[in-house]
């Protein structure tokens, strides 16, 4: 299955509660991250798959991570990955190096 579809697939199902409009620019940013491995908000902006023009991807990078409503999902956000993750793992084992 594609990369696109199946972060799609679990975003979707593991955060039902989020805004449609906001899970999808999640989506798209996520998505940007990983292509391009930068963290910055232009380099996200401009990784962004979109028919837009970048001026306007980058527009939208800012705002959803300027976004007061997924800041305050943050916790919820990483909770909902973490189940995921670890599935039924009450103990898990973190290495530090």
């Amino acid at each position: 299955m594609h990369a696109r579809q199946v972060s799609h697939k679990l975003l979707f199902s593991a955060l039902p509660w989020i805004h449609k409009t906001r899970l999808e620019a999640l989506e798209a940013c996520t998505l940007a991250a990983i292509d391009r491995r930068n963290l910055s908000v232009t380099g996200i902006g401009r990784a962004i798959e979109s028919p837009a023009k970048e001026k306007h991807c980058i527009k939208r990078a800012d705002r959803l991570l300027s976004n007061p409503h997924l800041q305050a999902e943050c916790a919820d956000i990483y909770q909902a990955m973490l189940r995921l993750m670890l599935g039924t793992v009450k103990r898990p084992i973190i290495i530090v190096d």
